[in-house]
């Protein structure tokens, strides 16, 4: 589940658990927040379909909206989602 979709101190709770466990934890499309930092657990940041945190106004990729994200010492890998596979058949499926 994404941010937004959990509570704040779940999402921390999950960071705990995964830094103790020595994974890594995915950020899932809804960004990279202050929670997921918190628990100290090293980041996957997932790029989703309809990711606007990493886009401009206009839609674009937005490439000072992700130096910041990378320059975060958690972060350590970009996942780049190319469809969404909740919705069978009409996804957000990129073209």
């Amino acid at each position: 589940m994404s941010y937004r979709a959990i509570s704040r101190p779940a999402i921390t709770a999950l960071s705990t658990g995964a830094a103790r466990a020595g994974i890594w934890m995915n950020t899932r499309e809804g960004g990279l927040s202050p929670a997921h930092i918190a628990g100290g657990a090293d980041i996957v940041f997932q790029i989703g379909t309809a990711n606007y945190v990493v886009r401009d106004s206009n839609g674009q990729l937005d490439e000072a909206k992700l130096a910041e994200i990378a320059a975060h010492e958690q972060v350590r890998l970009f996942e780049i989602k190319l469809s969404q596979g909740a919705k069978p058949g009409k996804g957000g499926i990129l073209p």
